[in-house]
Parts: structure tokens; C-alpha cells; sequence
């Protein structure tokens, strides 16, 4: 409540910044794996939400649907992430 207090006048949320946050670390993750087979990529993101999800102390889930940005994994899964 008090990040969000301070936030406020800047028109930001930590939901924000963890967002940001995840978003960044779940590029890097898959950046990292940028050479994967095609036949490959749904697994490398199955295990990137794991990685993430381990750094930001939540269920691979809720990264997914709360705060990976869904544009990374689909520039990821089409060979298109740069």
C-alpha cells in the first residue's frame, strides 16, 4: 500500500513494475535460448515461466497470466523475439 501511496502521483503501480519486471526477465530467459528448434520452443517457454515465476516468488501461473507480457512469448515461439 505504501509503494502504491507514493506511486500514485506518477500514474504507476507496483503491478507495474512487476509486470515490467517479469516481462524483462522472461526476455532474457528466452533470449538466452534463441537457438532452440522450433520443435523445441513451447518447452524452453514451459520452462522460462518456471524460471521466472521462481525469481518473482509465484506459481508459473499467475506469471503467465498476470505478468509475462504475452507479446514475448509469441515473438519467442514465431522466432521473431530480437
Amino acid at each position: 500500500e505504501d509503494v502504491n501511496r507514493y506511486l500514485e502521483p506518477f500514474g504507476a503501480t507496483a503491478k507495474k513494475f512487476r509486470t515490467f519486471h517479469a516481462t524483462r526477465l522472461a526476455r532474457e530467459d528466452l533470449l538466452a535460448h534463441a537457438r532452440a528448434a522450433p520443435s523445441d520452443r513451447e518447452q524452453v517457454v514451459t520452462g522460462m515461466f518456471e524460471r521466472v515465476a521462481a525469481r518473482l516468488g509465484h506459481t508459473p501461473g499467475v506469471c503467465r497470466d498476470s505478468y509475462v507480457d504475452p507479446m514475448v512469448v509469441k515473438a519467442f515461439l514465431k522466432g521473431r523475439l530480437a
